[in-house]
């Protein structure tokens, strides 16, 4: 940050200038107030408020919640293509023998988040699965589990699966290719299935 503004908003000024601004009324108005301590771009002077100046900023412009922006226009780029390709597309389940019958991956709708929802044994299931490197516990009619996953490459999405309470979980992949999804689960005790679906 090189704003050139007087900020005093670091632990040399003891986060003066951060308690000022917060006292304000108006955040935005009160960093364009302040006075110009030198040009900018000279030095670099930690100032939370010139964070809150360049979201307002963009606020402004664009009409959108600074938030948003970020996440329609860094974010999400940033995932790769096929995510928009498969998100909420269902995929069926060919005959297996431990009563999955479909599936649907949905990303974007909650931060760091994709959502599931599977068949199983006749009944739907919906899980997060966290993309942020944690864990994320989903509440089953008859067990908790924890969920995570992550791309490894352009087709493939990995998840980590563990049943809360217990030490012992499960992994697998998803591999997309055209309409098809090739699934390999790997379970707590080494046992290895794999499945193929279908696009709907």
């Amino acid at each position: 940050m090189s704003t050139g503004l007087e900020c005093k908003d670091s632990y040399k000024y003891k986060w003066q200038g951060l308690r000022n601004m917060r006292k304000s009324n108006n955040w935005t108005q009160y960093m364009l107030d302040l006075p110009m301590e030198e040009p900018p771009g000279q030095r670099f002077e930690y100032c939370n408020g010139a964070t809150y100046l360049l979201s307002a900023i963009i606020q402004k412009r664009t009409g959108m919640r600074s938030l948003k922006f970020a996440k329609d226009n860094l974010f999400e780029p940033l995932l790769p293509p096929i995510t928009k390709r498969i998100s909420g597309v269902r995929y069926n389940i060919e005959s297996n023998s431990i009563g999955f019958t479909n599936f649907i991956l949905d990303f974007g709708l909650k931060k760091n988040v994709a959502i599931m929802e599977y068949g199983l044994n006749e009944r739907q299931n919906t899980v997060e699965i966290g993309l942020d490197g944690v864990y994320r516990i989903t509440e089953l009619p008859e067990e908790k589990i924890a969920l995570k996953g992550r791309w490894l490459n352009e087709n493939t999405f990995k998840f980590s699966n563990i049943n809360v309470g217990h030490t012992e979980g499960s992994r697998g992949e998803f591999n997309f290719i055209e309409n098809r999804a090739d699934i390999s689960l790997t379970g707590p005790y080494g046992d290895r299935l794999s499945l193929k679906a279908t696009r709907e």
